[in-house]
């Protein structure tokens, strides 16, 4: 029998965010979305717990659950996570895949990081997110995005919709992704 799908999204998604692709992921099996602490409806997660606790918890949900391995999916910082769990768990783990996932954090987006953190405090929401969408929404020179004005507003309009927990802990989840090991080749 295969193993379930866990899908570990994003900083700003939680385990609903997955939910129109689950339809495409289903053929595969089994598939488990979650929000780890700091994500979704789970209490707020100081920075100061970063990816080696994130990745545990995913070790401890395997063990709950009494999945002893799943395929694991990673986006984002979600594949920060995955990574970590297929170094320090690889018993846990049948296939990994890694989606929007880099080695490093750029230096320039670790300074961005933290002037939104500050720009969110003096409720510059719209400015904030006009920068993120610019930062994470390929420009039209790099290829083609379908509906690339839609898939903006989308973003934008997801980004300055959240209420005042998720900016929170938005702005939590960009101080551990900066003051953490990223990545740690071991």
């Amino acid at each position: 029998t295969k193993p379930p799908l866990l899908v570990l999204g994003g900083s700003s998604q939680d385990r609903h965010s997955w939910a129109r692709h689950e339809p495409h992921l289903l053929h595969h099996g089994d598939v488990l979305t979650a929000d780890l602490p700091g994500y979704g409806t789970v209490d707020h997660l100081p920075a100061r717990y970063g990816i080696d606790f994130l990745a545990a918890t995913v070790r401890h949900l395997l063990d709950e659950l009494d999945l002893p391995r799943v395929d694991l999916v990673g986006a984002c910082f979600g594949g920060a996570i995955a990574v970590r769990v297929a170094q320090h768990y690889p018993q846990h783990l049948g296939r990994l895949l890694l989606v929007g996932m880099t080695d490093r954090v750029p230096d320039d987006y670790t300074a961005c990081a933290h002037r939104w953190r500050r720009m969110m405090a003096d409720g510059e929401r719209h400015t904030v997110a006009d920068e993120l969408v610019t930062r994470f929404l390929a420009a039209p020179t790099d290829g083609t995005v379908r509906r690339q004005t839609a898939v903006a507003r989308f973003l934008h309009r997801q980004f300055v919709g959240q209420n005042d927990d998720e900016v929170a802990k938005w702005s939590e989840h960009n101080l551990r992704l900066t003051s953490h090991e990223w990545f740690r080749p071991e």
